[in-house]
């Protein structure tokens, strides 16, 4: 219970003039609980006009307070005097009802309380013209001044004329006080934002998308000074929110992605990104969450998920279909590697909410109730895995967005769209009957709204500089402009008492980077590829007259590359033209096109991809070597194959020596076997041989039944 003051004003009292301004000698009692208070206190004095707007405080440090000594209750200061700030005559002149506020701080821990009411003022500008008239005897009293002990008629006429000039309206108006007034309260009353600098980026959506938009990381704005390469340690959110992923582990890349060339966080199954804001407030309004991404096939386990709630969004252990808040709103089935667009949006608790979610514009469940019924929220949003080790993913994201409501429909495919034109995969992803699959619902335009923060003062006017000059004609609190280029903006705002000013740093909208560009150009090796046009081991694989690439058969691991782990009983394309050579084995296929690069997809649990790591899949076709590949042979679990130099390569199991390395380790990416002279190729199971020009035969690998011929 806080203790009772009671405040007995004593006001005013003697006027004294100082070099600094004037003073004001005031005495008070204080009360606490009934009795009367003998010690030390600390005391803040104010005064305020008629709509309580403070005009000066005591404090020598802005809300500092005066310590005093209080005797039998009784206290005493000078306001204005050496103890406090210096009260200026001006003050005085915004008008006849002010009033003094006092606070105490007893030092019992408790700060500062009130002392009672407010006490009106009234008589200070009686008593001061009247002790300038020295006729008033009673403005010498050190206890009170009483409203009427000065009237009008003790007041020569110079002096009611000069009181009544300075309690005029129109004087007291900013634009009609004095130079020396007007800085006296430049501090209090000119323009002040709430923020002094914003970082800006393109986000590439209509402003209307950003009613309720909490969360947006785009892949082409990750941080400032971000190279191709970079370790990823945080990346920012442009909602403006500040909801950042501001945390990591291992090294998250900045990269290209080989599948579409485009700007990507990269996470190698080690990695981790993550928001230290816990978005479980989401649970109160509903939410919505939309993803870019993909998983690339070696570790797993989740992409999006949470570090502290068992949530996650778009995929689980490979599957690309999955929603888990605290419970199955929709249970995994569908197995690829390929980009996908992932849309779910959710009610507010409440009762049993509803969910929906959405796989590349395809609706996968309507108002599932599979959530936890209150802690559905994704928490502290984190990317590459669960927890702080668990479920870990290889993976790729280019963009999330996240909202504090359920959008609707039309902004659903608006959003699709968008997204898979801004990344160039709308033909990947989107359908044909999709309403955005020809164009950019928002155009895609190079431009970013600026807005002008929050700001105090009245009758303030704006404009806009940019890089220091001024912009003609930009007078209002917004701005848009172009991020084609890197600019500083400022909004100044400007009343009669100064300005104040916000600056924008807008960053360009980064061109999705080039992939590296090897300078020596491709040689010509088509007419010296070994054309082998059918493989077959349990699935088949044909090029037709076009060069284009089917496949029928077993498809465990996506080994047909046709984007998931379904077996065909019927053939479907899967690349279309240029393709020369195939070959395939055990769950794994390989084929060369007609640039002499060499492709592959399938298993890769011993690194027979040739792709850097081991395990995992790919189901789609991934670039192996970029040139100079004439043939291939493949093995159970390792791959050889020669370029056009006559050298041979080869990666993956080498239990057996299979390799020809001198050494019994497992390769992930191709290795040097031989350095030249080799014409012709060919493997076993786990045995491997090769032609020499000379005419030699050479083997190496597994030697059971004596297949080596040594």
């Amino acid at each position: 219970m806080s203790p009772a003051l009671r405040f007995f004003s004593l006001l005013i009292i003697v006027l004294l003039c100082t070099h600094q301004g004037m003073a004001l000698s005031y005495s008070g009692k204080l009360v606490v609980d009934g009795k009367i208070f003998d010690g030390e206190a600390d005391f803040h004095f104010s005064i305020l006009d008629a709509t309580n707007t403070q005009l000066w405080q005591s404090g020598l440090i802005i809300g500092k307070t005066v310590p005093l000594e209080v005797n039998k209750g009784r206290y005493a200061i000078e306001l204005g005097g050496e103890l406090t700030r210096p009260l200026s005559n001006s003050v005085f002149l915004f008008g006849p009802f002010l009033k003094l506020r006092v606070q105490v701080d007893l030092r019992d821990g408790k700060g500062l309380q009130s002392a009672g009411a407010d006490i009106p003022i009234k008589s200070v500008a009686l008593a001061r013209s009247a002790q300038h008239a020295k006729q008033a005897r009673s403005a010498m009293i050190a206890d009170s001044v009483l409203n009427g002990s000065v009237t009008d008629t003790m007041l020569s006429p110079e002096l009611r004329e000069t009181l009544a000039l300075a309690n005029d309206p129109e004087r007291l108006k900013p634009e009609n006080l004095s130079s020396s007034l007007r800085q006296y309260f430049a501090n209090d009353l000119k323009p002040k934002f709430s923020a002094s600098s914003t970082k800006a980026f393109e986000h590439g959506y209509s402003e209307e998308l950003f009613n309720g938009l909490v969360g947006l990381y785009s892949a082409l704005s990750v941080k400032e000074n971000l190279q191709i390469g970079d370790v990823v340690d945080q990346w920012h959110d442009l909602s403006g929110q500040g909801h950042s992923f501001d945390n990591f582990s291992g090294g998250p890349k900045y990269v290209i992605s080989k599948l579409g060339e485009i700007p990507v966080i990269a996470f190698n199954g080690n990695d981790l990104l993550w928001t230290s804001h816990n978005f479980d407030h989401l649970t109160t309004t509903g939410y919505t969450i939309i993803s870019l991404s993909r998983n690339t096939g070696y570790k797993d386990g989740r992409i999006i998920s949470s570090r502290n709630r068992n949530f996650l969004f778009g995929y689980h252990f490979g599957k690309v279909d999955s929603w888990y808040a605290e419970g199955w709103i929709h249970p995994s089935s569908r197995i690829d590697t390929l980009w996908h667009i992932h849309v779910g949006t959710i009610e507010a608790k409440g009762g049993d909410p509803r969910a929906s979610f959405w796989l590349d514009g395809n609706l996968l469940v309507s108002n599932s109730k599979g959530s936890h019924h209150t802690n559905f929220g994704p928490g502290q949003l984190q990317l590459g895995g669960w927890k702080a080790s668990t479920e870990m993913s290889t993976c790729e994201v280019a963009e999330i967005m996240i909202f504090d409501r359920q959008i609707s429909d039309s902004e659903r495919l608006k959003l699709e769209g968008s997204l898979a034109h801004k990344w160039g995969v709308e033909s990947d992803i989107l359908q044909a009957n999709h309403p955005y699959y020809a164009y950019n619902p928002y155009g895609g335009s190079q431009a970013v709204t600026l807005k002008s923060p929050a700001v105090t003062g009245e009758n303030i006017t704006y404009t806009w500089n940019k890089n220091g000059e001024m912009i003609d004609g930009a007078v209002s609190t917004s701005l848009s402009v172009s991020t084609i280029e890197s600019a500083e903006y400022s909004v100044i705002a400007s009343n009669t008492f100064g300005t104040d000013q916000h600056t924008f740093s807008v960053s360009a909208t980064p061109a999705p980077p080039a992939p590296e560009n090897n300078d020596t150009p491709k040689p010509d090796v088509s007419h010296l590829i070994n054309r082998k046009v059918v493989a077959s081991w349990q699935n088949t694989l044909y090029i037709d007259e076009n060069n284009s690439l089917w496949g029928v058969g077993v498809n465990w691991y996506g080994a047909l590359g046709n984007g998931d782990g379904a077996s065909r009983s019927k053939f479907e394309k899967v690349v279309s033209g240029r393709v020369a050579s195939v070959g395939t084995r055990d769950n794994h296929s390989y084929f060369i096109k007609e640039d002499g690069s060499l492709w592959g997809m399938g298993l890769n649990n011993n690194g027979q991809l040739g792709i850097g790591f081991f395990g995992g899949y790919r189901s789609t076709p991934v670039e192996i070597v970029d040139r100079g590949v004439i043939d291939i042979a493949v093995g159970w679990e390792h791959t050889l194959f020669l370029k056009h130099d006559g050298s041979l390569w080869g990666m993956g199991r080498n239990i057996n020596g299979q390799l020809g390395i001198g050494n019994y380790n497992r390769q992930p990416s191709p290795v040097l076997i031989i350095d030249g002279n080799v014409t012709q190729i060919a493997c076993s199971g786990e045995s491997s041989y090769a032609l020499k020009k000379d005419g030699s035969l050479w083997s190496w690998g597994k030697n059971d039944h004596g297949r080596l011929g040594d």
